[in-house]
This record gives structure tokens, C-alpha cells and sequence, in this order.
């Protein structure tokens, strides 16, 4: 046989929360391959069951990207995997691109997150477009081919619905290692599973180092996003809109810090891992409450060795109870008929007064969202984790009472599904809200650079290679957390970020001997890694994972704390999300002989053979009397 391997797929993976599986479960070798077969609405399906010469076998099912990727896409999807005859013939789903989109599609819930928020029986329904598909659990595997591979697999379906004598066929190599685990407790007791993380960014930015004042200003923003198919989360609209707006505030207040002292600290945060029952914040906000380091580092003193942590400057430099104002981005510059940007906040929580300080800052052409509560975000972790009342707080985003990203959390919320230019515009009027909030100035009129907005967006959203990336490459854009891991360089957008702010926050004398640096492991301890090089600054990385997880090092392995112990310290839940390990990946296709074909082969074959032992049989015997006639004729002359 001749194989083809398809290149560049992308695949749905299989993930367990705290009570069960979803996903893809991935391949068995009993049903690794199967016969390839098209269908592109529900009744084509039935045009496969009555093909005799295919039903029979396992196959292999392709569908469009725009088909699949759509509520009767969806609903098709969900009855196949709950028919259970169909669901036990079929080797796994072939998904092709035709460049053809959806009018709107979301796989996320309606109310992302909303169990572990303040408002778990909220009745809004933020993304009206969510099909909830995410969380669904599927017994084999979806893969997504690229344009080149899409047009080879539909050259071959034909053959197989008029039943030719040869099937193209398609193998699959997708085994997870916790394919036969339930929860996420389950598959990490086995080692066959590890936690969904990533690494927060977050910096504070002073006019003069030594001072710490008594008030603290947070802009924050979310940096990951997800998608049915993991490797296709582009996330442009969500939410790295909301990433470039925090960039561009911090790039245009950077250039104010040496002329005037600020009455407050300002931080930036940027959280990752937020899609997994905010994990970003609410393990920071842990740590600012809770975090105790049991053993340091004797190499270096800003390390912690247990609980492991490469950074101990939260410790150091914040002190939760400074602060006052948050203010955080949401999706902004979403493509539409109308821009407009409205705050969302709870006054049953927040410090009223302070809160509208900020939207005093914010000034006009700013609307009062509608919704009595704040939308899924960071803050509701920081509600949950801070004393009611104790800090102003707004979210500014391009919505109401619902999303107005009709691609939420779907590979066509790309570059092409936000307003560069208006992305600019807020962040000029937030540059100028938060500079007023840290300085009292209300006369400063800053504008956000948009030629530096333009590169951001193309670093996040563009598979061009990066200028805050030393020796970057192409890389098609993808903010989908991932397995955890301390190696911050494995999060691109996080150290995209990391670069851009570690250039924006350096202080002081910086050192005079150049040490290149991967990470922060490489520099002295009181040095970070920026953009490849050792240097002085005020940027940090913070482990982003859920505090109900903690690494066991004697067993060397992720447990699960007791849940009862958060309900002191926070009234938000914490996430508990584990993606399975893989074992091997890889599709491929070839063609081979239908059954049908290869019994009858067989049989003549068998003929044939008895046939000529047969003919032998006689031949032999023919000669041998010929042989014996001529042998009596020469005795009797």
C-alpha cells in the first residue's frame, strides 16, 4: 500500500474537569481506520447506512468546515456520537476547508465560566451564538486539514459511494493516554493527564522605584482563548483586542512616568489560563492572600523552591490591600455596524465612589451597560477574592447584554473580525482614564501610538514572525493555553507580552556586561530575561493555574487540594481542568480492495490453484504411462 501522511492537521484533544471527560477520546487499534465518506447535511448519512459494500466496514467520515462548524453541523455531530451502531463504525471525522464561513458560530457556552463566577445561577446569556460543543465528549477523533490535503481527501470520496473495487481509506494515529479515565482526578492519579495552565504577565510601573504608595490602579486584560479545534483558537476579538488595548496603555503612560511622580502604583495584568474557570486570577489573587515559600532558593533569593515559584516579586511589591481601582478590558473593536464602548459593574460590589472616579476618567461617548451583572471576566475573581466594597472597579468592552463577536471562541474570530482603528481609539481614551486615575492630571491629553497597535495586532493575530520575539518565525496565531508548564517560553503571546512590558518597566542602572538570556533562570537574581537579554525591570511572569492544584514533590506528581479550604478565603469556586497526554498523532491515507472484491479474488484464486493441481495431477500421470508403454514396448523388442 501507498501512504499519504496528511500534514498540518489540527485535532480535537481530549480534556477532564473536576466531574467528567470532553472532547475526543482519540483512536483504539480496533477502529484506527476506516473507509472515507462525505456528508454534508444529516441525510447523507443515511445514504451511507444503505451502501452495503461500505456500511459494513468502518469509515471515515468528511464533512466542510462551514457545515460541521454550525448549529445543524453540531446537532448532526451530537446524534451521530449518541447513535451508538453508527458512533462504533466510525474510525473518525475528516473535517475540510472550502473557504466558506459561517454567518455565526460559537462552541463555547452561552455563559462562559459561569460556575465558578459570582453569578453561577445567572439566567444571561452573554454569547446568545454558544453551542456548548467545547464540553461535549465524543468517542473518536475530529481532525481539520489544511487547504492542500482538503482537496486530496475529496478527490478520492467518489470512488468509495459507487463502491469501485478499490476504497480510499483513512488511518488514524490520535491515542490519548487517558482515554479510559472519567474526571480529571481520575487521570491524574495515573499520570495519564496534567493540569490547563499557562503564565500570567504582570508589571507595576512607578515614576520613582523606592516610593510605594498607598493606592494601587490595576488595568487588566484576559490573554488566551479556545476553540473547538485547539490549534485554531485565534481569539482576535477574544481577546487579543483586549491584549493590544492594555499594550498600547502601557506603551503611551511609559512615556509619562519620568515627568510626573503618580499618587498611585499602576499595575498591569495580563492573565492566561482565563478560559478554564479563570485560573489566571484566581491563582494570583491566591498568592497575594495565601502563598507561603517554605524552602528558597540558596542560588538565588527571588526563587522558591517549594512550592516551586521562579519569582517571589508579588510577594515583595503588592500588597492586596492597596488595591483600589481595577479597570479591565474585555473585547473591543469587534467588526460591526456601530462602535461603542460600554462599562459593566455591580453596585452591590463595588466601592461606588471610586468607581465612578473611573468612569469620571473614562469621559464621554461611554454607555452604562444595561446588565445588572458583570459579564464573565477577571473580575469577577478579584470580587471574590477582595472584601466586598473595598475597590472601584470597571469592565470596558464593545457590548451590552450580549457579545457582539459573533465568532466567539471560533477560528473566524481572526484578524479579520476586529477594527484595528478603533481598538486605537480606546485606547487613547483608557490611556488617558488610567493616567488621570494614578496621577490626578486631568489635563494631559495622551494618544496611543497605532503604528505600535498595528505591529502588536500583527505579533498576535498575523502568522507573520514577531519583532518582540528574538529569531522569531512564521507561526500560524493560536492562544490556547495548554498543558502547564513553569517554561515561560512556551507561551508565545505571553512572551510576546513579557518583551514588550519588560522593555516598557526598566529601572534603574542597568548592567553593563550583556548576558543573553532564554529565561529569567539564566539572569543574576535580581534580573529578568526581556527580548533575549538580561536586564533590570519591574515585569514579572506569574504561574497561571488553578490553586486547587499543587505539585507533589516527593511523588512528583499534580494533586488536587481539599476544595473545602478555599470556601475562607474566596466565595469563587476553583477550576479544576487536565488535558490527556498524548501518545502519537499522525493521519494518513491510502487505498486498498474492497472486501467484496478481495473474497473474490481469493476464491478464484483458491480455483485455480485446485484447478492446476488438478491438471498436473493428470499431466503427471499421462507422461508417467506414457513412460511406462514406451519402457514395456523396448523389453518386448
Amino acid at each position: 500500500m501507498l501512504y499519504k501522511h496528511l500534514q498540518d492537521t489540527r485535532s480535537c484533544v481530549l480534556l477532564f474537569s473536576e466531574t467528567e471527560a470532553f472532547g475526543c477520546r482519540g483512536t483504539i487499534d480496533t477502529k484506527d481506520q476506516g473507509v472515507l465518506m462525505i456528508f454534508n447535511q444529516a441525510t447523507e448519512l443515511e445514504n451511507i447506512r444503505n451502501k452495503t459494500c461500505i456500511y459494513k466496514d468502518t469509515f471515515t467520515l468528511i464533512a466542510s468546515s462551514d457545515f460541521l462548524l454550525s448549529e445543524n453541523g453540531i446537532s448532526t455531530l451530537r446524534s451521530i456520537s449518541n447513535d451508538t451502531t453508527l458512533a462504533d463504525s466510525i474510525a473518525g471525522v475528516l473535517v475540510y476547508t472550502n473557504g466558506t464561513k459561517p454567518v455565526h458560530f460559537s462552541p463555547a457556552p452561552t455563559y462562559p465560566n459561569k460556575i465558578y463566577g459570582l453569578y453561577p445561577n445567572s439566567t444571561i446569556h452573554w454569547n446568545p451564538n454558544g453551542t456548548n460543543v467545547l464540553f461535549d465528549l465524543f468517542d473518536f477523533p475530529i481532525v481539520f486539514l489544511n487547504e492542500d490535503d482538503s482537496s486530496t481527501a475529496l478527490s478520492k470520496v467518489n470512488s468509495n459511494l459507487n463502491c469501485d473495487s478499490t476504497q480510499e481509506t483513512v488511518e488514524f494515529k490520535f491515542e490519548m493516554a487517558g482515554r479510559d479515565h472519567k474526571n480529571a482526578s481520575s487521570c491524574l492519579s495515573s499520570g495519564t493527564c496534567q493540569p490547563i495552565g499557562g503564565q500570567s504577565v504582570w508589571s507595576i510601573m512607578k515614576a520613582r522605584q523606592e516610593e510605594v504608595a498607598d493606592e494601587m490602579v490595576i488595568s487588566s486584560c484576559k490573554i488566551d482563548s479556545s476553540s473547538f479545534v485547539r490549534g485554531d483558537a485565534r481569539g482576535g476579538s477574544a481577546y487579543q483586542s483586549s491584549v493590544v488595548v492594555n499594550l498600547a496603555v502601557a506603551e503611551a503612560i511609559s512615556k509619562q512616568t519620568q515627568k510626573k511622580h503618580f499618587k498611585r502604583d499602576l499595575m498591569f495584568t495580563f492573565f492566561d489560563a482565563e478560559t478554564w474557570g479563570y485560573s489566571g486570577s484566581q491563582n494570583f489573587l491566591y498568592d497575594l492572600k495565601n502563598f507561603t515559600c517554605v524552602v528558597k532558593s540558596t542560588e538565588d533569593e527571588d526563587i522558591c523552591e517549594r512550592p516551586y515559584k521562579t519569582s517571589l516579586a508579588f510577594v515583595k511589591n503588592i500588597d492586596y490591600k492597596k488595591i483600589k481601582y481595577v479597570v479591565e478590558v474585555d473585547q473591543i473593536g469587534t467588526q460591526g455596524d456601530v462602535n461603542n464602548i460600554y462599562v459593566h459593574y455591580d453596585n452591590s460590589l463595588v466601592d461606588v465612589n471610586r468607581t465612578s472616579e473611573i468612569i469620571s476618567a473614562l469621559g464621554s461617548g461611554v454607555i452604562k451597560s444595561d446588565a445588572k451583572e458583570i459579564p464573565p471576566s477577571s473580575l469577577q475573581s478579584f470580587h471574590s477574592y477582595l472584601p466586598k466594597g473595598s475597590f472601584g472597579s470597571v469592565l470596558v468592552a464593545d457590548y451590552d447584554t450580549k457579545f457582539k463577536n459573533k465568532y466567539y471562541f471560533d477560528v473566524n474570530d481572526d484578524i479579520n473580525n476586529i477594527d484595528v482603528d478603533e481598538i486605537c481609539r480606546v485606547s487613547s481614551k483608557l490611556s488617558n482614564a488610567i493616567y488621570t486615575l494614578v496621577s490626578g492630571d486631568t489635563t494631559m491629553n495622551l494618544s496611543a501610538n497605532c503604528t505600535f497597535v498595528e505591529i502588536i495586532v500583527g505579533c498576535v493575530l498575523n502568522s507573520s514572525s514577531c519583532e518582540y520575539i528574538p529569531n522569531d518565525s512564521n507561526v500560524e496565531p493560536n492562544h490556547y493555553s495548554g498543558v502547564f508548564s513553569w517554561d515561560a517560553t512556551t507561551r508565545r503571546t505571553s512572551s510576546i507580552i513579557n518583551n514588550v512590558m519588560g522593555s516598557l518597566t526598566l529601572f534603574g542602572e542597568q548592567p553593563k556586561d550583556v548576558v543573553s538570556c532564554s529565561t529569567k533562570l539564566d539572569c543574576p537574581s535580581n534580573q529578568t530575561c526581556v527580548g533575549g537579554t538580561c536586564v533590570k525591570s519591574t515585569t514579572y511572569f506569574h504561574d497561571a493555574i488553578s490553586p486547587a492544584f499543587y505539585f507533589d514533590n516527593d511523588e512528583y506528581k499534580w494533586k488536587i487540594r481539599n476544595l473545602s479550604e478555599f470556601a475562607t478565603i474566596t466565595s469563587q469556586r476553583p477550576s479544576i481542568y487536565a488535558e490527556s497526554n498524548w501518545v502519537s498523532v499522525g493521519v494518513r491515507s491510502f487505498s486498498k480492495n474492497y472486501g467484496y472484491y478481495e473474497g473474490t479474488v481469493t476464491f478464484f484464486g483458491v480455483v485455480l490453484t485446485v484447478l492446476s493441481g488438478f491438471v498436473i495431477a493428470v499431466v503427471r500421470t499421462i507422461l508417467s504411462r506414457i513412460n511406462d508403454y514406451r519402457s514395456s514396448s523396448s523389453f518386448i523388442k
